[in-house]
């Protein structure tokens, strides 16, 4: 079955959002919901080189694997730290590279890189380091009201070529698109038992496809296909729900922002969930760190 077209539509009410969108379940790109935002106009590479320039941030790689307990997943780590500055020159460089059209074939060569190759800027480190951004973004009221949520933004600054493996979040997630142009793959949560959760942490899990060599074009093979494959473009607001499964591929140097959010209801059903993976893991950080140790005797 060949992936079906995503809604694309104006930016609508929060009732309408909460009744059309949120209750379904249904993912939805809300064409030209940026263009009252501050940050469609301000957030350039260059604006932010000579503005934020000096700023110390944290670049992290975007690489997993499996984890010590089997069916477990982990970061391969890779974290630095360096100017804003040095590494918006990173991502300028990127322009040229070359790109393929191929998601399993890049998940496939994404195994056999070092953490120190896929680094992008991704989390709340330059928010904290710069609050005042914050104030540039214009997220529409579709959270839940303060009492009953817990919300979380990162901005993301991509070179092209950047590559996240299949994962799945558990939060809502609005995505705004700033500048650059990334492609999305989304699985419905129905497929979760073929694409073979590995739990990360409390928040996400990673996708065993994409930590075997091979294994996603098998699965492609069998005949499991993308529910949505699509272009975000600049301008563009995803609204992508809990639980959907998502690789993204930057086609060309990316700035975004997002907005995370569990409410009341949605936190009840991680807290367990969060629990468990908490406990396994510190079983697998007490299990690595029995490997490490020497043998007595």
């Amino acid at each position: 079955m060949m992936p079906q077209a995503i809604p694309r539509v104006p930016l609508v009410s929060r009732e309408h959002f909460i009744a059309s969108w949120e209750k379904a379940g249904q993912p939805v790109i809300f064409t030209g919901a940026l263009r009252d935002w501050p940050a469609s106009s301000k957030w350039t590479f260059e604006w932010f080189r000579s503005m934020h320039g000096s700023v110390e941030i944290t670049v992290r790689s975007a690489l997993y694997t499996w984890g010590a307990l089997p069916g477990t997943s982990k970061p391969l780590g890779g974290a630095r730290r360096m100017k804003l500055a040095t590494y918006l020159d990173e991502v300028r460089a990127s322009s040229s590279l070359p790109i393929e059209s191929d998601l399993d074939e890049i998940a496939d060569k994404m195994l056999g890189k070092q953490p120190e190759e896929i680094n992008h800027l991704v989390g709340p480190s330059l928010l904290r380091a710069v609050p005042s951004l914050r104030e540039d973004v214009r997220f529409p009221d579709y959270a839940p009201r303060w009492l009953n949520r817990l919300t979380e933004s990162s901005v993301w600054i991509a070179p092209r070529g950047t590559f996240a493996q299949l994962h799945r979040d558990r939060a809502h997630n609005l995505y705004a698109q700033l500048s650059g142009r990334k492609r999305w793959q989304l699985y419905a949560p129905r497929q979760a038992r073929r694409l073979q959760p590995a739990p990360l942490d409390w928040a996400a899990d990673l996708s065993g496809v994409d930590l075997d060599v091979g294994a996603a074009r098998r699965v492609t093979a069998s005949g499991l296909r993308p529910d949505y494959d699509f272009i975000l473009e600049p301008g563009d607001l995803l609204f992508l729900p809990v639980n959907w499964w998502h690789r993204v591929h930057t086609l060309a140097p990316s700035i975004a922002v997002n907005l995370w959010w569990w409410d009341i209801p949605s936190a009840v059903r991680v807290g367990p969930v969060a629990a468990r993976i908490a406990l396994g893991m510190k079983l697998q950080e007490a299990y690595a760190s029995l490997q490490r140790s020497p043998p007595q005797g």
